[in-house]
């Protein structure tokens, strides 16, 4: 007797074993045809154990993507803390920057892309002071830039320049710029060698916002635009400081996380005129906003780490209009984000390290309707993902998944 050809394949499948996967191919389109194509699932794998030791991972930190690979700061336990790259396979340090002298650790920081070459501030031997080089990288050895020293908060800015603090021993540390060439002071905010100690640089309405210290109104807003330096708010008015952080554009808005004495930390805006405190979401004195946390525009709205007072930091988003919770991912006191929280967009979603009060600090996933688990590196405690980048179609970040210490991982 002769058996249908669909008889045959309902037969074959019946013996495959157990948890085998099925050769069939999905049909997510309903049209009983094979011609739809596999579905892979993304899942999370160690990318490089750059440290070897047993438990001892290397904290690969500050992944910057630049000319096709990533560069990172990562401490092998033999050069110390130094510029590293992968290329999508291999791991591989860069350079050994300090080897003699600040432990043996360069701690490259600041990394930033500029006209097609890779900066960044980093100890070096025979330098003044730890962090007191600026350096180039294009291939090779990186170079070391003369004429800026203790750069940081690196911001390429609208007229093409690259703007920093920089120090030196009659100003302090002020704010500097840099266009491939020649470092230049800017300004002398507060005059003398305490300096102004510029920070969190951001690029906003054709000039550079940061937060300074002018000696008088503590560390407020100031703004570079054209030449000209002054003080854009003074959120903490008198000798207290508003402490602007986090500055981020969205909207065509800069919006920044401070503090004017009253509030606590929360949500500001500056529209280039003015600064206006956006939230209160925990109300008084309490801090709603934590002041070292990221700020994230994702799908139309920006994202942040907030807590109502009651419940803990969880994540929260602001649509121009109105300042919400997106999920109370760890009910109750507990937090439902990494503190301090780091933030990505990816593939259409955004990625953060999370807490449901079970599975420790993991990789979630938000895409704009659900928060979910996507990987469980760490299964006996809690993996915290950070220092996010991607690269090409990959989530490259740092993980600890109790084995082999804070190392790079993947999630592709």
């Amino acid at each position: 007797m002769r058996r249908s050809a669909t008889a045959i394949l309902s037969l074959l499948l019946l013996l495959l074993p157990f948890g085998c996967k099925s050769p069939v191919t999905p049909d997510p389109d309903g049209d009983g045809g094979g011609d739809d194509p596999v579905v892979e699932v993304p899942v999370a794998s160690l990318a490089a154990d750059i440290n070897t030791a047993a438990g001892i991972g290397s904290n690969p930190a500050d992944l910057t993507v630049f000319n096709g690979a990533l560069y990172f700061s990562a401490d092998d336990g033999v050069a110390g803390n130094e510029l590293w790259s992968f290329d999508g396979t291999t791991a591989s340090r860069v350079s050994d920057l300090a080897d003699t002298e600040y432990s043996g650790n360069a701690n490259p920081n600041f990394l930033t892309v500029y006209d097609n070459a890779l900066y960044f501030a980093a100890s070096y031997d025979g330098g003044p002071y730890a962090g007191a080089g600026f350096f180039r990288h294009i291939t090779g050895a990186p170079q070391l830039i003369a004429g800026l020293e203790y750069p940081g908060f690196m911001v390429v800015a609208a007229d093409g320049n690259l703007y920093s603090r920089g120090y030196d021993d009659v100003n302090g540390t002020q704010l500097w710029s840099y266009d491939g060439t020649d470092a230049v002071r800017l300004t002398d905010t507060n005059a003398g060698p305490s300096g102004s100690e510029p920070a969190f640089l951001a690029s906003f309405g054709g000039g550079v916002y940061y937060q300074a210290n002018d000696g008088t109104n503590g560390l407020e807003l100031w703004r570079y635009v054209v030449g000209t330096t002054e003080l854009a708010a003074d959120v903490n008015t008198g000798a207290g400081s508003g402490l602007p952080r986090r500055l981020i554009e969205y909207g065509g808005t800069l919006y920044f996380q401070a503090t004017d004495g009253t509030t606590g930390f929360e949500l500001w805006s500056h529209d280039g005129t003015s600064a206006n405190r956006i939230t209160d979401i925990a109300t008084g004195a309490a801090n709603s906003l934590q002041n070292s946390e990221e700020m994230v525009v994702y799908s139309g709205a920006l994202y942040f780490a907030a807590t109502d007072g009651t419940d803990g930091w969880e994540l929260y988003r602001y649509n121009g209009t109105t300042a919400e919770r997106v999920v109370d991912l760890n009910p109750g006191v507990g937090n439902g984000l990494a503190t301090p929280a780091d933030f990505v967009v990816h593939d259409g979603a955004l990625y953060f390290g999370g807490d449901d009060g079970t599975t420790g600090v993991e990789l979630y996933r938000y895409d704009g309707t659900t928060v979910e688990l996507v990987a469980d590196i760490n299964t006996g405690g809690s993996s915290n993902p950070s220092e996010f980048a991607v690269l090409g179609t990959s989530l490259y970040f740092q993980a600890d998944d109790g084995t082999n210490g804070a190392e790079l991982w993947v999630y592709e």
